[in-house]
Formats: structure tokens, C-alpha cells, sequence
């Protein structure tokens, strides 16, 4: 079963990073390229979200979305 379609931008980020997805989110985590968990945050099926990039440092990011369908991985640039 194909996924819905997932936008995740601007790419690359500022401050803020939005989130448009095709179906409901259950959570969404924020991982450095090297594995380790920044951030891991409940969506409550929420197909709109807002997160914040604020106090990260510069750098290439992996984020994590997990719907009911299973997982979609993007690369994000915060700048």
C-alpha cells in the first residue's frame, strides 16, 4: 500500500519547520545524523504540525514520522 504524501518544509529550515501530512501522525522524532534522539514529541493524529528548530545547532537532521502505516525518514537542513 502506497503512503499518502508527506510535505516537510522550508528545507532548509530556520527556526521552524512545518510539517503537512497525508494521513495522521502518531509521533514524530528528530535524530542527528548519527543516530541519536534530539527530539520525540506525540501528535495526537494531527495531520498539521509545527516544529521548532530553535536551539539546534546548524546541520543536517533526520526526521522521523510515524503514521498508523508505518514510518517515512526525511532529511532536514537547519540553517
Amino acid at each position: 500500500m502506497a503512503q499518502a504524501q508527506t510535505l516537510v518544509y522550508p528545507n532548509p529550515a530556520g527556526n521552524q519547520l512545518f510539517i503537512q501530512a497525508g494521513e495522521p501522525v502518531k509521533t514524530i522524532e528528530l535524530h542527528t545524523l548519527s543516530g541519536q534522539v534530539i527530539s520525540h514529541q506525540p501528535c495526537n493524529q494531527q495531520t498539521n504540525i509545527n516544529l521548532s528548530l530553535a536551539g539546534l545547532n546548524n546541520g543536517v537532521y533526520l526526521l522521523r514520522i510515524e503514521t498508523k502505516n508505518g514510518f517515512q525518514t526525511f532529511k532536514v537542513v537547519k540553517q
